[in-house]
This record gives structure tokens, sequence and C-alpha cells, in this order.
């Protein structure tokens, strides 16, 4: 209860009159210009480094100096290429130890599909023989 009594003292006694401003009447906004250009630039940098990194750990940089620890040294999977077919179908050629493979991705799941042989002469074997 004593407690209690000197809270609501002191908030009586330190109280001050509050006075209210119209709008546009501060004498200063309390935000300055270099404050705001400052965190701008943070922002600007950190959104950069992350792009590098993120860069990094899907092997698009990994002969950078600074990055190279990001990188794991030995992948076992390699993503070659990707194509979309339409707006529910994606192609992914991929490597796996060295074996590559043709995956048809959709919302049903994952499809392995066959691989066609490329000849030394450019064609597709398989198509050779069907014609």
């Amino acid at each position: 209860m004593i407690r209690c009594g000197i809270g609501i003292f002191a908030v009586i006694a330190f109280a001050s009159q509050a006075s209210a401003q119209t709008l546009g009447q501060a004498s200063e906004d309390g935000v300055s210009f270099w404050r705001v250009a400052g965190a701008l630039l943070f922002c600007l940098i950190l959104g950069i480094g992350a792009i590098l990194i993120l860069r990094a750990r899907n092997g698009a940089l990994p002969t950078h100096p600074l990055l190279t620890s990001l990188v794991p040294k030995n992948r076992r999977l390699q993503l070659i290429e990707v194509l979309r077919l339409n707006q529910h179908v994606d192609l992914c050629m991929v490597s796996c130890d060295g074996k590559t493979m043709l995956l048809a991705t959709s919302s049903r799941g994952v499809d392995i599909l066959p691989l066609p042989e490329i000849s030394a002469s450019g064609g597709s074997s398989t198509m050779e023989q069907g014609e």
C-alpha cells in the first residue's frame, strides 16, 4: 500500500502540463538527412552482401576470394540447366556423381525422363533410328 502511494505521489509531483502543438508548428522534425542517408546506405550494403553470399552458395561465384569459404568443396549434385515448359512444368537437367538425368517437375511431383544419347554428328541417336 505504501509503494502504491509513493508511486502515485511521484506521478502527481513530477507531472508537467501537456501542451499540444498544431501540425507543422514543431521547431525541428528530429530526423536529419544524414541519418536517413546512412540508414539507406547501410541497407544497400547489407542487401548487396546478402546477394553475393547467396550467389556464392549457389555456385555462381566459386572463385571470389572473400566467399570461397561459403562454397562447399565437393558437390555431388549439380544443376546444369532449367527450362520452363509452362506455368506448371519445368524440365531440369541434373548431374549427380557424373551421371546426367533429365527431370520433369510439376505440381504432381517429379518424373525422371529418359535422356536421349547424343551422337558425334550432333543428332540424337534415338531420333535417327526412328526415321
